[in-house]
Order: C-alpha cells, then sequence, then structure tokens
C-alpha cells in the first residue's frame, strides 16, 4: 500500500474509528502524522544501463508534506523536555524517600518513648483497688437493701389484697347500708304509723278521764245531802295492858330481826370490802413492780442512748473525716488525671500532625508515582499510538447500558449505530427509573451544569440531571418509580399513588419474605387477622403476629394508638420486631404487660428513634432497673406524657427521672407516678429537676406516694423558683397534714407560681390550714383554677374562711370539692349568699357526702335560681335530700341558665318526685345531664326516666 493509500483510509474512518456519533469523549491517546520510509520511495535500488528518460528527472509529487522535519524537529524537543521533567522527578522521589525513612525513624522514637511505664500507675492501680472494695462494700449493701426491698414488696402486695378486700367489704357495705336504709325508712313509716295510733289512744284517755272525772262530780253532788245512819256498840271493854304487851312483843320481834339483817347486811359489806382490799394492794404491788421495772429500763434505754449519742458523734466525725479525706484525695486524682488527660491530648494532637503530615507525604509520593507512571507509558507508547484506533470510554456507559438498551461493541457495526438513532429519534426511547428516592446525588439543576451535547464527557449526577430536566434527549418519554420527596417535585407529568398492597400481593409478598411457605402462609393468615384488630388490645401475640402487625402498621404509615393491653408474652425477640411499629405510633398502652429488661431497652430504643408522644406502663411492675433502662431512650425523644403508676419505683429511680426531665432534649410534660413508694427523699429530687430551666414538665401525679410534710417545703421551693412550668398537681392520700399545707401556701402566693389545679383530697387537713389556703385565693397573685380538698376534716369554720375569701371579685378559683368535709347547713347557706354575690367564678362545685337535710339545701337551690350564678356543675350525693325539696328543686332547675351537670345520687327521693323532675329537665335547654343513682325508685319510675335521655339511674 502506498503512503497516499495509507493516508486516505486513515482519513475515511475519522477520528472515531467510523462511528458518525454517540455518547463520547476525546481520544486518550495523541494523534500525529504517518511516516515516510525510503523502501516505498525506491531509494537505494542498483542502477541498470538503461537509456534515460527526460521525464525522469523531474521532482516526484509524492505528497510529502513539507512540515514533516518542523514536526519532528519538535517532537525531539518535547521527548528532551519530558527527559528532563522526568530526571527532575527521579531526584524528588529520592528525597521525599529519604523524608520518608527519616519520618519512620522519628515515629519509631516516638513509638518507644510512649512505651515507657508511667510512674503513676502503681498509685492508680491501689486506687482502683480501694475503689474495688468500696465497690464490693456497696454491692453487699444493695444485696441486703434488694433483699428488704422484696420484703416490702411482699408487704405492699399484703396491703394491696388488703386494700382490696376492704373495697369489697366497702362495697358490701354499700350494698347493706342501701338495703339497711331501706329497712330504716321501713321502720321509720311504722313509727309514724305507732306515734299516730298512740296520739289516738292519747286522746281517747284524756276524753274518757275527763268523762270520769265529770261523772265522778255529778255523783258527788248526787250524794252530798244524803243522812248515813251508822249503829255502834260502845259496851265492849278494852283490856289495854294485853294490847300494849302484844304491841311491844311485835316491836321487839321486829328489831331482832332488824338488828339480825343489819348484822348480815355488814358482815356481807366487810368481808366484800376486804376481799376488795386484798384485791388492791395486790394490784399496788404489781403496779410498784412494773414502776420498777420500767425505770431500770428507762435508766438502761438512757444508757444506751447516752451510748449511742456518743458512737454517732464518734461515727460523724469519723466520717467528716473520711469525706474531707476522700473529698482531698478525689481533688488530687482530678489533677493528676487533669494533667494526664492534657499530657495524652497533646501526645494525640503531636501524633495526628505527624499523621497529616506523614499522609501529605504519602499522598504526594502516591500522585508522582502516578505522574511517573504516566509518563513512562506516554515515553514507552508514544510509537505504537500513532495511527491507531481511539477508544471511546465515559463514566455513564454503564447507566446507557441500563436504560437504552444499547450494549456497545468496536467490532459489530449495527450495534455502533444505535446511539446515532437514539439522538437522532429521543422519542422513541423510554427510559425506566426505579426506586429514585435512594438515589444519593442531589438532581436539582442549581446545584448542576445541564449538558445537552451527548458526546460531552460529564458526571453521573449530571447526565441523570440533565435527562430528567429535559436538555438531553428532549422528547424522551421517562417512566420513574419513587417515594414522594422533595428532590423530585419537579417532574411534571401523569402521577399514580399506590397506597397499599391488595389481598394477593400481601400473601405475595409473606411468601418472597418467608423462605418455608408453610410459614408464610402463617404469617400471612395472622395478617389478615389482625387488619381487624387496628386500635384494640392484640393479647396473646407470638413472634409471627408481631411481623404481621408491624407490616401492617409500616403500610399504614403509622398509628394513633399501639394497644398491648396486658400482654403477658411480650418476649424480647416480640419486642425488637414491633421497634418500627411504636415508633410510628402516637401512643402506646402496655398496661399490666409483663416487660423484662431486653424489651424494655428494645421499647428505649424505638421511643428514641420514633414519633412517640403518650406512653401507658401502668401496673407492669417495672421495678427501678428497669425504669433506669427506659431513661436512657426518654432522655432525646418525643415522648410528652408518661403514665407508669404501681411499677413498683422507689426513691431510687427519681435519679433518672431527675436527668430525663433536666435534659434538653427531653419534651416530656406529663408524669404520673401514682401509688409507687418514692418517699420524701425521691419527691426532694424530683424538685430539683423542677428548677431546672430545661424542665418542661406540667403535670406531676404523686397518689398515695408515702409522702409526709417533709418534703413539702421543697416542692414549695420548686414552685415558687421562676423556672418551673407546673399547671397540675395531685397529692392525693399523702399525710400532708396542715403543716404542709401551709408550705404549699406560701409557694401559692408567689408570683412566679404557675399552678393551677391542686388535689390534696384524703390528705389529712383539718380547720387549722384554712387561714393559710383563704389567704392564697385572697392573694393578687393566686393563678389556683381547681381546688380539691374532698375528705379532709375541715369543719364549718374552715369552709367558712374559704368562702369569705372567695367573695374577692377577681379569684380565678372556678372548681372546688369539698366532700365529706364535715359541712353544716350554715356553711351552705354561705355557698347560696357566696353564688348571688356576682363575685364569684365558681363553674363546679361539690358539696357531696354532708348530710344537711332538705332545710339546708334551700339557700342553695335558690342560688342556682338566681341570674348571677355561673355554676355549671354541682355535685351533691348524700346530703339526706328527700321529696320535701323537690318543689324547690324543680323551681331552680327550671330557672337556672347556667348549670349542666347535676349530682342527685344516694338520696332519698322517691317515685313522687321523679315525674315533675323529668318534666324539667326535658324542657331545660341548658341542663345536659342528672345522676340519679341509688335513690328510692321503683321500676315505674325506671320507665319514666327512659323517656329523658340526659338521665342517669
Amino acid at each position: 500500500m502506498s503512503l497516499r493509500t495509507k493516508r486516505g483510509s486513515h482519513q475515511g474512518r475519522g477520528l472515531y474509528g467510523g462511528r458518525s456519533a454517540g455518547f463520547s469523549s476525546r481520544s486518550a491517546g495523541s494523534f500525529s502524522g504517518p511516516r515516510a520510509s525510503s523502501s516505498s520511495l525506491g531509494i537505494g535500488a542498483p542502477i541498470r544501463a538503461v537509456s534515460i528518460n527526460p521525464n525522469l528527472l523531474t521532482p516526484l509529487n509524492v505528497g510529502i508534506d513539507p512540515n514533516i522535519q518542523v514536526i519532528r524537529t519538535q517532537e525531539k524537543d518535547d521527548i528532551k523536555g519530558l527527559n528532563n521533567r522526568f530526571a527532575s522527578v527521579i531526584d524528588k522521589v529520592r528525597n521525599l524517600e529519604q523524608q520518608n525513612k527519616l519520618l519512620e525513624t522519628k515515629w519509631k522514637l516516638l513509638t518507644q518513648q510512649s512505651n515507657d511505664k508511667s510512674k503513676l500507675e502503681p498509685m492508680l492501680k491501689t486506687h482502683i483497688v480501694n475503689l474495688q472494695r468500696q465497690l464490693d462494700m456497696i454491692t453487699n449493701d444493695k444485696d441486703r437493701l434488694c433483699q428488704e426491698n422484696n420484703v416490702m414488696h411482699s408487704h405492699v402486695d399484703d396491703y394491696k389484697n388488703q386494700y382490696e378486700e376492704e373495697i369489697n367489704k366497702r362495697n358490701g357495705a354499700e350494698n347493706d347500708f342501701v338495703l339497711l336504709k331501706k329497712d330504716v325508712d321501713a321502720g321509720y313509716l311504722t313509727r309514724v304509723d305507732l306515734e299516730h295510733k298512740v296520739d289516738g289512744l292519747n286522746d281517747e284517755i284524756h276524753f274518757l278521764g275527763g268523762f270520769y272525772d265529770r261523772e265522778t262530780h255529778e255523783l258527788r253532788d248526787t250524794l252530798k245531802d244524803t243522812t248515813v245512819v251508822v249503829q255502834m256498840d260502845n259496851a265492849r271493854g278494852l283490856n289495854m295492858d294485853q294490847i300494849v304487851a302484844e304491841v311491844k312483843v311485835q316491836y321487839e320481834d321486829i328489831a331482832t330481826r332488824s338488828r339480825a339483817e343489819a348484822e348480815v347486811a355488814y358482815k356481807t359489806k366487810f368481808d366484800n370490802m376486804a376481799t376488795q382490799a386484798d384485791e388492791y394492794s395486790g394490784e399496788l404491788r404489781h403496779t410498784k413492780s412494773e414502776i420498777a421495772e420500767h425505770t431500770r429500763l428507762i435508766n438502761r434505754l438512757q444508757n444506751e442512748i447516752f451510748v449511742v449519742k456518743a458512737q454517732e458523734s464518734s461515727l460523724e466525725k469519723q466520717v467528716s473525716d473520711r469525706e474531707d479525706q476522700g473529698e482531698q484525695a478525689t481533688k488530687e486524682a482530678n489533677l493528676r488525671i487533669r494533667d494526664l488527660e492534657q499530657a495524652l491530648q497533646r501526645a494525640k494532637q503531636d501524633m495526628a500532625r505527624q499523621l497529616r503530615e506523614y499522609q501529605e507525604l504519602m499522598n504526594i509520593k502516591l500522585a508522582l508515582d502516578i505522574e511517573i507512571s504516566t509518563y513512562s507509558k506516554l515515553l514507552e507508547g508514544e510509537e505504537d499510538r500513532i495511527g491507531q484506533q481511539a477508544v471511546v470510554s465515559i463514566q455513564t456507559l454503564a447507566t446507557k447500558r441500563q436504560y437504552t438498551g444499547v450494549t456497545e461493541n468496536n467490532e459489530t457495526s449495527k450495534q455502533d449505530r444505535s446511539p446515532a438513532i437514539v439522538v437522532k429519534k429521543p422519542e422513541n426511547v423510554l427510559f425506566v427509573l426505579d426506586t429514585v428516592d435512594l438515589y444519593k446525588h442531589p438532581l436539582d439543576r442549581s446545584v448542576h451544569t445541564l449538558c445537552s451535547d451527548p458526546s460531552m464527557p460529564t458526571t453521573m449526577s449530571t447526565l441523570v440531571s440533565s435527562l430528567l430536566h429535559g436538555t438531553l434527549l428532549n422528547g424522551a418519554t421517562f417512566l420513574v418509580a419513587t417515594r414522594p420527596t422533595e428532590g423530585l417535585k419537579f417532574l411534571e407529568g401523569f402521577k399514580v399513588e399506590l397506597l397499599g398492597f391488595s389481598k394477593p400481593q400481601r400473601e405475595a409478598y409473606f411468601g418472597q419474605f418467608f423462605p418455608d411457605p408453610h410459614v408464610a402462609n402463617i404469617a400471612w393468615q395472622n395478617m389478615e387477622r389482625t387488619l381487624a384488630r387496628i386500635g384494640i388490645s392484640y393479647q396473646g401475640l407470638g413472634l409471627l403476629d408481631c411481623v404481621a402487625l408491624n407490616y401492617i402498621v409500616e403500610c399504614l404509615g403509622g398509628m394513633e394508638q399501639l394497644n398491648l393491653y396486658s400482654e403477658k408474652n411480650l418476649t424480647e425477640e416480640g419486642t425488637d420486631i414491633l421497634i418500627p411499629a411504636m415508633g410510628l405510633s402516637q401512643k402506646i398502652m402496655l398496661s399490666q404487660c409483663s416487660l423484662r429488661a431486653g424489651s424494655v431497652a428494645h421499647l428505649a430504643r424505638a421511643l428514641r428513634e420514633g414519633i412517640t408522644k403518650e406512653l401507658d406502663l401502668s401496673y407492669t411492675y417495672l421495678g427501678d432497673e428497669n425504669l433506669k433502662i427506659l431513661c436512657s431512650g426518654l432522655r432525646a425523644c418525643k415522648l410528652q406524657k408518661l403514665i407508669i403508676p404501681s411499677c413498683r419505683l422507689t426513691e431510687a429511680c427519681c435519679g433518672d427521672l431527675s436527668s430525663v426531665l433536666t435534659s434538653s432534649t427531653s419534651q416530656l410534660c406529663v408524669l404520673d407516678l401514682t401509688f409507687n413508694e418514692l418517699g420524701d427523699q425521691g419527691l426532694t429530687q424530683l424538685c430539683h429537676a423542677l428548677q431546672s430551666p430545661s424542665c418542661k414538665l406540667q403535670e406531676l401525679q404523686l397518689q398515695h406516694c408515702q409522702l409526709t410534710a417533709g418534703s413539702m417545703e421543697a416542692l414549695s421551693s420548686a414552685l415558687c423558683c421562676g423556672q418551673s412550668e407546673l399547671r397540675v398537681l395531685g397529692l392525693t392520700q399523702n399525710t400532708i397534714g396542715d403543716i404542709g399545707a401551709e408550705h404549699l401556701a406560701q409557694a401559692l402566693q408567689y408570683p412566679h407560681c404557675n399552678l393551677q389545679r391542686l388535689t390534696l383530697f384524703d390528705t389529712e387537713l383539718t380547720g387549722r390550714c384554712c387561714p393559710s389556703l383563704a389567704t392564697v385565693l385572697r392573694s393578687d397573685h393566686c393563678s389556683l383554677v381547681d381546688l380539691d380538698l374532698s375528705v379532709n376534716e375541715l369543719g364549718p369554720e374552715g369552709a367558712l374562711q374559704l368562702c369569705k375569701a372567695l367573695r374577692k371579685p377577681d379569684c380565678p378559683l372556678e372548681k372546688l370539692c369539698l366532700t365529706r368535709c364535715e359541712l353544716t347547713r350554715v356553711v351552705f347557706t354561705e355557698f347560696g349568699l357566696l353564688l348571688r354575690s356576682g363575685s364569684s367564678r365558681l363553674k363546679s362545685l361539690s358539696l357531696a357526702l354532708n348530710p344537711v337535710g332538705d332545710e339546708g339545701m334551700k339557700d342553695l337551690w335558690k342560688a342556682i335560681a338566681d341570674p348571677c350564678c355561673l355554676l355549671e356543675d354541682l355535685s351533691i350525693e348524700m346530703t339526706a335530700l328527700t321529696d320535701a325539696s323537690s318543689g324547690d328543686l324543680c323551681a331552680a332547675l327550671r330557672a337556672s341558665r347556667s348549670l349542666k351537670s347535676l349530682d342527685l345520687s344516694n338520696n332519698s327521693l322517691s317515685d313522687a318526685s321523679v315525674a315533675a323532675l323529668v318534666q324539667v329537665v326535658q324542657d331545660s335547654p341548658f341542663l345536659q345531664e342528672v345522676n340519679l343513682k341509688y335513690n328510692d325508685l321503683s321500676d315505674d319510675a325506671f320507665e319514666i326516666m327512659d323517656q329523658c335521655g340526659k338521665i342517669r339511674y
């Protein structure tokens, strides 16, 4: 082949080896012109003796480029320059290798220096041994306390059983009371009948007596003038001596008998007195011996107390000395630790700096190695690359093959034409892009420089973004499958939302999830059964049930409430499976469940990673240790309400709860610790948390938590510190007493106290605390809206003081409960005047279990009928009401414009009052509910009350 032919052939293929177009970039090689060889020109062949043709003397046009020499010279100069640069690069590499060896030597020296043993290690080991000994002692104390705790828990269980028995007895007593009340009413009616009969008989007796007196008087008047003649025989002789002798004998006989009887009586009395004297002497001797014994016991106890006080003072002194020594040792250890940490930090910084320098040198060395290798390949392959075909490769080759179906092959001419077809007719191309939401790179056009040239080299993310935004292959069709994301809102066109699986799809899903078809069928059937149980309890969940339930919740995208009430089979594996479901639930119900430490850990993880806002763990017997595990998830979660009554918690858990409340990431607003033995120490720890600016707690329930007046001072300090956001506080059934109530009253008068609802139900209060509470209600800074003082012996004097305080026009109190507070008719009259005054804001009032009768309620009925009364809810259960008050009651309800709810249960209303009361309730547009339970009503009255839906019976 001649040089001209070879050149023409090379130009015919073009730069891309015969391709017309495609997704390509520049060739990685270089192109240079062909060389001319002497053999192709025929120079150097032997000359034969032939005739010379003059035409041969003319120069031949061999098509050699006149600039070929210039190009060759330039190539030689380039090669010389590359050689010089290569030599300089080799020198740099040698210098870097020398520096690398020097750094390795320094590194070995530093490593040897760091391996030298510190003199502080024995001291630290000794300290560690002492701490380990203390830890063992604390562990032993912990075991002992755990045993005592178990004993106390057993006592608590016994008390709980006794409490339940007492509740059952109380219910039985209430039923007996109802029966006795009916018997008493029947007896009362019988008594009234008998009294009426007695009155009738007395009237009859008086009439007959008068009639008899009148008849006697008339007979006397008739016999007044009648003369009676009596004949007497005076001739009889009298023997006076004999009569006197007989009388004397009789009197002597009487005197003798009287003397004998007196002697017998006095002798008997003397014997009795002697017996009593002996008994009193014995009792006196016994009392003297007891006094002597008690005196000896008192002396011995005084001596023991003196010895114990001496030991106590000695131990306190020793403890103080040990604390001082421990604090000094701790300070010294902290200083040493701080010095060691600083030295360690400096060593780490030096090491990091040296590592960075070493890494930089290694990067430079690697870059130079790559550059040397590149230049070596360029130098070695320069001759081979001249004239050869360039192979095109871009980063988007895999994507192009995946979405267009084009397979690139340099040896197949038919497939080489596919990119040209794609470019010329993009409207015939369909791109299918699945799970685009998992694509990690951004697709926003503001991030990339979009391309429109298919042959331009570019990155994968720019290529995909250009295709989706339409700058590349405009007109092509795209089918995009993705979850809704913010980064894909720019996509336009038809959209189809797939909201879930159909029943066959669910069956197919479980068939793919479980390798065993039998297990897959069981799981699918459990899931189908669970579909109808969303929002109710799932008692008896197995592992397959947990898988099905978790799948449903994930398909739904979340649940309002996940109810696992009384789930006794919730294992650690099941809880682990339900972590996503619990994390997607707004409220989790785990009341009366059996939870172990592993399950609690999974629950903490679900809370930490999920969106749960309310958690109910009541009656789970969680214990302090499990609560500590749970608190690890409560410190950084979205939980707002935690309900943990009757969970066997003690004061030991209050430290963990305090750390949760003081965490800046905690959202806890409501905490219910009812029926847990926290004690005063536990509440004191919680009070420290309430004073933290990070604490967001607004409601705290502490019913029956073994609290006394000793912790009320700390609670008062927390309420008035200015940092507490507490709005609701429940202290029901704690022995707070009047002193504790006075501490709370001091806090309630403080300007920064935000408490609005306070419950002091059955807290052993008396009338002596009412002046302090009245001062609170009269205070300008009082924010109380709801106050419950039920089941306390306040008495009429204390209640009257509260009434006077409520007369203050700007008193904010709207709800007051005084159930069973020993109130009298005077108090009810005062409340009636208060409600009619127009200055009170009371909307809810409970005066139940204060038996004042019909007369005591009259002033209250007048107040309800008054237009100034704002009362909406009134409870007068068991106040001894009868049918005599029915007229006043109906008139008050008919005139009231504010009352919505009325509780008349456990009174003596009978069928005679029902018809009028039902009519009034039906006609009232304001009254919404009337409670008539446990009154003296018959079945006929029940049928009448059925006509009115507002009455409960």
